[in-house]
């Protein structure tokens, strides 16, 4: 959970720098040749990839904060792989998502300082993250029901657990029809992606009001049952 929490915090981060960038690289696309001349005049038309500066990095930054965190994420799976832990622990669910989460954020701010990708493809880095990242903050509210229903668990467990993968499944086809949608540059519009921001952020927004339910419940069981 603390490495979730680390890089919760670059994601923040991360998701505004990636956003801008992936703005700025459709913008780049939807550049129309016949206007080269007029473009060539306009500063706001420039080539967002002309001059980086502060931008690159910071870029530099969140790539190799990504790496760090995704070999100390190895490193937490193989002491679990070497000391014999349980492979189907809530920890390994946590790891795993974060593995391929940080491996997927390396590769999409190495490649924003090393070349250009098609558009298809640099969705296919840039958004799955968020379908990761939500189904790891998820299981650790699954983790949380587990803690608080200790007793009623055995009974329970397979319906929390298929709720948690239904939704996931879910947000995840979702998340395919978009890529698939603006993965043709010519469909991509601005009000569009404001609305799909608008959409990821209020997902987000209603699981972090789930888990700080479920951390007062868990508080108010721990108070109780270590009370005299």
């Amino acid at each position: 959970m603390g490495v979730a929490a680390a890089v919760a915090v670059a994601e923040g981060d991360a998701n505004i720098m990636s956003s801008t960038t992936l703005h700025q690289e459709h913008s780049m696309i939807h550049h129309n040749a016949g206007d080269d001349d007029d473009d060539d005049d306009d500063p706001t038309n420039a080539d967002p990839y002309a001059d980086w500066g502060v931008d690159r990095c910071l870029t530099l930054v969140l790539a190799l904060l990504y790496m760090a965190l995704f070999l100390t994420v190895i490193s937490q799976l193989a002491r679990i792989v070497y000391y014999r832990h349980r492979l189907g622990s809530f920890q390994v669910g946590f790891q795993s998502l974060c593995l391929v989460w940080t491996l997927l954020r390396s590769i999409w701010f190495a490649k924003a300082l090393a070349t250009r990708w098609s558009n298809l493809v640099e969705e296919l880095i840039y958004w799955p993250p968020v379908n990761l990242e939500f189904a790891t903050f998820s299981l650790l509210g699954v983790f949380f029901v587990r803690i608080i229903h200790q007793q009623a668990w055995r009974d329970i467990h397979r319906r929390v657990m298929a709720a948690w993968v239904a939704l996931n499944l879910f947000l995840l086809f979702l998340n395919v029809l978009w890529i698939a949608y603006i993965g043709d540059a010519s469909t991509v519009s601005e009000d569009l992606v404001e609305v799909r921001e608008a959409f990821v952020a209020s997902t987000f927004l209603i699981l972090a009001v789930i888990i700080g339910y479920f951390s007062w419940r868990l508080i108010v069981v721990l108070n109780s049952s270590t009370a005299p």
